[in-house]
């Protein structure tokens, strides 16, 4: 507990993190979606795994909007952050399995 340090430099490490996942993730998505239309040139795209993820991307862009406006910081910075990463597990595990994108995966 004690190596954690404050709760601002927390706050800030958070911050840093989503402005560098979200156009890490963006670029994921391009790729991963061009991927798919050289390999499987009949692809869905309207399949709830890409739906998904791109839902995640809008989360994690309204909650870095916010913090930059400073409308969201502190206790409601962190349940955000944790809500958005809840809605991340329920990407990969729920909607995984109605998913048909991720064909080696099922």
């Amino acid at each position: 507990m004690w190596r954690l340090g404050d709760l601002n430099r927390l706050e800030k490490l958070s911050s840093i993190f989503n402005f560098l996942g979200i156009p890490l993730l963006l670029i994921g998505l391009i790729l991963g979606l061009q991927w798919a239309f050289i390999k499987i040139p009949d692809i869905d795209l309207i399949d709830w795994k890409i739906i998904g993820s791109f839902c995640i991307l809008l989360v994690y862009s309204w909650i870095l909007y916010q913090n930059m406006h400073k409308k969201l910081n502190g206790i409601r910075f962190a349940f955000w952050n944790w809500a958005a990463f809840l809605v991340v597990l329920i990407n990969f595990f729920l909607l995984g399995k109605f998913s048909n994108f991720h064909i080696w995966y099922s």
